[in-house]
């Protein structure tokens, strides 16, 4: 039997609510928001709000399929659409040209809506 005693570095306890949290459809909607904000991280974004990271990329797939409304930021603007008859006739997927900054960007049921988002800040600010 070794009677050696270390001392160990400090130790925190975080103590559970005990009970399932109910989140309202506004608080996972604010959460979510900012989980796909400009340079966020999602686990930090968790850990900020006191869910688990796997619990916010439920959320955020949810948000993905139209499941969950997310809230507006207010940097949001409403941009002028132009309908014009494409050159070549679509391919019946249902898509969308977007045209910005000179870039055209194809965007479809299956577009990662952070992504495009992250996509039309980035051409905006380069223009």
């Amino acid at each position: 039997m070794s009677n050696h005693s270390r001392a160990y570095g400090r130790v925190e306890v975080h103590p559970s609510v005990g009970r399932r949290r109910r989140w309202s459809a506004e608080d996972k909607g604010r959460i979510v928001a900012a989980s796909f904000a400009p340079g966020a991280n999602v686990s930090e974004v968790a850990r900020q709000n006191d869910i688990s990271p796997q619990h916010l990329f439920q959320w955020r797939h949810a948000a993905r399929k139209g499941q969950l409304v997310l809230s507006l930021d207010d940097d949001m603007a409403f941009a002028p659409v132009v309908v014009e008859r494409p050159a070549t006739p679509a391919r019946g997927d249902g898509g969308l040209a977007v045209e910005i900054a000179g870039a055209v960007i194809q965007v479809t049921g299956e577009t990662d809506l952070g992504l495009l988002g992250a996509v039309v800040r980035a051409l905006k600010a380069a223009a």
